[in-house]
């Protein structure tokens, strides 16, 4: 299977396979420079809560040890951890996991491109055969 990331303007150049997204993300370092950066995250959602009320929601997700308010637009709210993103619309919270980074960084697009291409070929092929890696562990299955 060829591993092709797609560029679409104003994103990250991404490869979805199954419920995974692997983007190539750039950053600027400490010298001002551009480094780039293979991450993952998931397609859908963690979880999402209905409470009887926008203020019950809005309560649930500020009493997460963490949590701090990123955007407010009068109607939706965005909240973040070291770990998630929480999403209050109405009476709902999405919760999403925060993007994992799966490398370290690299100097040129090219470079990060091409362990990324090699990266998920080997995830790939580890599914196939039945290995996992548990986030967390560190230990196969």
């Amino acid at each position: 299977m060829g591993v092709n990331f797609k560029m679409e303007r104003g994103y990250c150049p991404y490869f979805i396979y199954k419920d995974t997204k692997f983007f190539i993300q750039d950053s600027k370092d400490y010298k001002n420079d551009y480094v780039y950066t293979l991450n993952t995250v998931p397609l859908n959602p963690d979880n999402e809560l209905k409470f009887y009320s926008k203020d019950e929601a809005l309560n649930y997700v500020r009493e997460i040890k963490g949590t701090k308010l990123v955007y407010n637009d009068g109607s939706r709210y965005l909240f973040t951890n070291h770990r998630r993103k929480y999403i209050v619309n109405g009476n709902y919270v999405t919760i999403w996991l925060l993007p994992d980074v799966l490398s370290g960084t690299y100097e040129s697009y090219k470079e990060c491109l091409e362990f990324s291409k090699h990266y998920v070929t080997n995830y790939i092929k580890n599914l196939s055969h039945g290995q996992f890696k548990l986030f967390g562990s560190g230990r196969q299955v």
